[in-house]
């Protein structure tokens, strides 16, 4: 099974990222919408799993989300995916005081690793997927549209975080809670 460990988001964030995403629809269509059900804060990406891999996966979560206090983010800035070149993703930024999103994915890095799970190879980028390009071609005119969004710099709490399964169907991405943990 393909798992990623990730914040869920609050309505009331939802509601802002489909209100940026329809700026960006409405002058940029080639890039396809993610739908708000589908919307996440990515903190961990595992990729396949064995199903006899699972319980390890859930006990690395919890182990970290116990060395973690809850917190909270904000909505902040927008940007494209890769910075140069071929666009392929659209994101809104969150950010947290003194590094906590930053923390929480280095305990999930490392409570991982210490489970027999890999390490992530790039660098941590907190952000919220809202659209990706459907086709090539998707470039200055989309990042200049990007460059003009501004989020409200809505919060999001964090306080518990969410091991999810993702079944890529040919209608997109279906996902599944299998564990959900509190932090402390």
């Amino acid at each position: 099974m393909r798992l990623f460990v990730a914040v869920n988001l609050c309505d009331q964030v939802k509601a802002e990222l489909l209100r940026l995403q329809e700026i960006l629809l409405r002058r940029c269509p080639e890039i396809r919408p993610i739908a708000a059900a589908q919307m996440h804060l990515t903190l961990k990406f595992l990729g396949e799993v064995e199903d006899a891999n699972l319980p390890a996966a859930r006990s690395a979560m919890q182990h970290a989300a116990l060395q973690n206090a809850s917190f909270t983010a904000r909505l902040c800035g927008c940007g494209c995916f890769p910075e140069k070149g071929r666009l392929r993703v659209v994101w809104v930024g969150l950010d947290a005081a003194d590094g906590a999103l930053t923390t929480l994915n280095q305990s999930l890095e490392e409570c991982f690793e210490a489970g027999g799970f890999s390490r992530e190879d790039r660098s941590f980028s907190a952000h919220i997927t809202i659209g990706r390009a459907r086709r090539e071609g998707a470039g200055p005119k989309v990042r200049n549209v990007v460059a003009g969004l501004e989020p409200k710099p809505l919060e999001q709490p964090v306080a518990s975080i969410s091991l999810i399964e993702s079944r890529l169907e040919p209608a997109g991405p279906n996902y599944s809670v299998l564990a959900e943990e509190c932090l402390r």
